[in-house]
């Protein structure tokens, strides 16, 4: 749906009229108001904005020749205005959410009726994943516009194991407020999972402090689930990330779960958090360089980084978080070429296939070693995944030489990176 709306810039500077005043569609508005007849030359006669819409089309060749750019200048169009839309849909939910009586501590009436669906979603708590990552969660009030749902602290963490800026360390920001949308616009899907995250890296942060804050709105929405658009954005308004996200709706978690994830959310940060993405997350034994010779099995693939502790990064069912996930392979990817350094991930797409409660391990393969792109596939794995898995073992009690054997378990996701040469 494309909006227009026309201003003639004389009568706003009297003060005759405003730009809303103006507002029309090509598709039919039923709360448009009708133009005033100083100003627009093809004013509508008919009661019916549906009538006030099929005249608009009727009369677009002679709208064309007052605002086109040989024309009078005094005409000037402005299409898709969706911060008006989103303006207006945000006004409604904000006077259907706050109380009417201001300084009595009392709601009216017509808000104590609001149903928890009306209200949108609540800030998700933050765990110990969004406290490494300097993240903050944020509700949503409608969930099918954009709306600004969290937002993350630049740092350190904001740099790869080749210490270049890089966008993954927005991946749990992302990963969590797409979600929200989707609570939002459907608070019945109160838990779910995250099936498939793709992101695309338009240009790499700052590392500097700055504030980026995550911009989201869900697409569709079912009883199953649905899916979520989002973008990082920083203080000019300049897009850093775009994400998509599919989510899956499951059972509640278990109380157990959830309970260590608040306590594991309210430890403090400690002095050595300060440091890049990879030893945040403290992988270890990054990818041996398949054009250095490194060791390959028989599908190419070459042993990537390991995270043999995940304590700290259990989500709310307890499962390893779905951005640490995307972290890993985003890392991976680029541990598992030998010039990681002159190259930058472009996007990044993983398909989650099974919950991971253990340590996790990776390989990485390159299935494109171009000069201008590459594409890196990367699988990871964990030994907890699968009942009766020959690989599985009791929590703490990995080793480094049961990490480096061949891995003959089922992997929890399959990603596919894309890498374009660094400026």
């Amino acid at each position: 749906m494309i909006r227009m709306f026309v201003v003639g810039p004389a009568s706003v500077r009297a003060g005759q009229c405003g730009p809303i005043q103006h507002l029309q569609t090509v598709t039919g508005l039923r709360n448009a108001v009708r133009p005033t007849r100083t100003h627009l030359p093809w004013r509508s006669r008919s009661p019916g904005s549906q009538h006030l819409a099929d005249n608009f089309r009727r009369r677009a060749p002679v709208l064309q020749r007052h605002v086109g750019l040989d024309a009078s200048p005094r005409w000037q169009v402005h299409v898709q205005f969706t911060k008006l839309i989103q303006a207006s849909w945000r006004l409604r939910y904000v006077r259907r959410m706050a109380p009417s009586t201001s300084g009595s501590g009392q709601s009216s009436p017509a808000a104590d009726t609001i149903t928890a669906a009306s209200r949108g979603s609540r800030a998700p708590t933050s765990g110990r994943v969004e406290r490494l990552l300097r993240t903050q969660l944020r509700g949503a009030l409608d969930g099918t516009i954009p709306e600004c749902t969290g937002s993350i602290v630049t740092g350190p963490w904001c740099l790869d194991q080749d210490g270049r800026a890089t966008g993954l360390s927005a991946a749990a920001l992302l990963d969590q407020t797409l979600a929200t949308s989707i609570r939002a616009a459907a608070p019945e899907l109160s838990t779910m999972v995250t099936t498939e995250l793709q992101l695309n890296f338009l240009v790499p942060p700052p590392s500097d402090g700055t504030v980026l804050e995550a911009w989201t709105r869900s697409g569709f929405v079912d009883t199953r689930g649905g899916v979520a658009f989002g973008a990082l954005r920083g203080p000019d308004a300049r897009e850093y990330v775009h994400a998509v996200g599919w989510f899956q709706a499951v059972h509640s978690a278990p109380t157990g779960a959830l309970d260590y994830f608040h306590r594991m959310g309210a430890l403090p940060l400690g002095p050595t958090s300060d440091v890049s993405l990879d030893k945040l997350l403290g992988l270890r034994s990054l990818a041996s360089k398949a054009a250095d010779g490194g060791p390959a099995d028989s599908d190419g693939f070459v042993k990537g980084p390991d995270l043999p502790m995940i304590d700290e990064f259990l989500n709310r069912n307890g499962t390893v978080h779905g951005g640490v996930i995307t972290m890993m392979a985003g890392l991976a990817a680029k541990a598992a070429m030998p010039d990681s350094d002159s190259f930058d991930l472009q996007s990044l797409r993983l398909v989650f296939l099974r919950p991971a409660t253990g340590p996790i391990t990776s390989r990485a393969r390159i299935r494109h070693p171009g000069r201008s792109l590459r594409i890196v596939d990367v699988e990871l794995f964990s030994g907890h995944t699968t009942p009766g898995n020959p690989t599985s073992h009791a929590p703490g009690a990995e080793s480094r030489e049961e990490n480096d054997q061949p891995t003959k378990s089922k992997p929890i996701a399959q990603a596919q990176a894309i890498l374009r040469p660094a400026h």
